[in-house]
């Protein structure tokens, strides 16, 4: 090892440590991969109103078991329910219009 001074050892230091951390990233920078743009159908429903939705009905549930359940509680379930089929099932929630046939007693 060569004797050097110490403010010169240090500047060497500091120079090889911005040289690298530059090399770093250039290299970075240069292997972005980018996934193709996926597009949204127009029709597809915002996660906060499914998620709305499902714990408006999980409330209504627990009401007909004879329990209560919070706001937070059932919009915390059912955002935990639509992950799993989102992610697991690969359930989308889209608004489409459908027509009702009711029977006779509900069809007035």
């Amino acid at each position: 090892m060569i004797p050097r001074a110490k403010a010169k050892r240090k500047l060497e230091e500091q120079t090889a440590d911005e040289e690298a951390i530059a090399k770093f990233d250039a290299e970075v920078a240069s292997n972005v991969v980018r996934a193709p743009a996926s597009k949204k159908p127009r029709n597809e429903v915002a996660l906060i109103e499914v998620v709305n939705i499902m714990a408006d009905e999980i409330q209504k549930i627990y009401t007909e078991m004879g329990a209560n359940i919070d706001d937070a509680n059932a919009r915390d379930k059912a955002l935990v329910l639509w992950r799993h089929m989102h992610l697991n099932g690969h359930v989308r929630a889209r608004d489409v219009k459908t027509s009702l046939e009711l029977c006779e007693e509900h069809g007035g």
